[in-house]
């Protein structure tokens, strides 16, 4: 178990528009849970705290790291202020070690870089074969359902097959873009595309 903290400032809202998105994508995740069954991290909704300048000082920005890069983590500089408000959330610590799922090129990329040593840690690879196509089907039924989530896809795998939704605050905070019907379309067939892809190449190599 562990916490999401952040100040409560989104990039392109205000304080009041990120606290009602936050609260939102909590009340999503459990729509969404109890709808389809997924599995997000999740286990409470946010708080909105006041920061002392005791937790500023000796726990919120002492244990602030952020990632870099793929290979290196690197200490931010300090973004919790006494006095300001931040938010927390209690959540599953992330299986370990997990594979990195999306739509985008970028996220493509990262599966490959990772997926072989993330395979050479599944024990009953038949067992996740089928537990993985079982939950990447449900993602997609998920997605047709509620289109808002092809949005930045993304997911977490742990070694059993389970997928953990992600993020689901990009599903409330506002675009730089209007999306027709035609675009989503075009998009919902290019990232089934790439999921396709994606599960039959870790259905080919685990039950080679």
């Amino acid at each position: 178990m562990g916490y999401l903290a952040g100040p409560l400032q989104g990039i392109f809202q205000t304080e009041r528009d990120w606290w009602t998105t936050l609260v939102s994508s909590w009340a999503l995740a459990k729509r969404l849970e109890g709808e389809y069954g997924i599995r997000h991290l999740g286990l409470e909704g946010p708080r909105n705290i006041t920061i002392s300048h005791e937790m500023a000082a000796g726990c919120m920005n002492r244990n602030l790291w952020r990632r870099e890069t793929a290979r290196f983590l690197t200490r931010e500089s300090e973004s919790f202020v006494a006095g300001k408000n931040a938010f927390i959330q209690k959540v599953k610590t992330a299986p370990k070690p997990n594979l990195f799922i999306g739509c985008t090129k970028s996220k493509a990329i990262q599966f490959e870089r990772e997926f072989g040593s993330f395979a050479s840690n599944i024990r009953q690879r038949r067992s996740f074969a089928d537990q993985f196509t079982k939950y990447m089907r449900q993602a997609r039924h998920v997605m047709k359902k509620e289109p808002c989530l092809m949005e930045d896809f993304q997911v977490l795998v742990d070694t059993s097959g389970v997928l953990y939704h992600l993020d689901f605050d990009r599903c409330f905070e506002q675009k730089d873009r209007e999306t027709n019907q035609s675009a989503l379309e075009e998009y919902r067939d290019s990232c089934f595309a790439e999921l396709d892809k994606i599960e039959k190449r870790v259905v080919r190599v685990l039950t080679k």
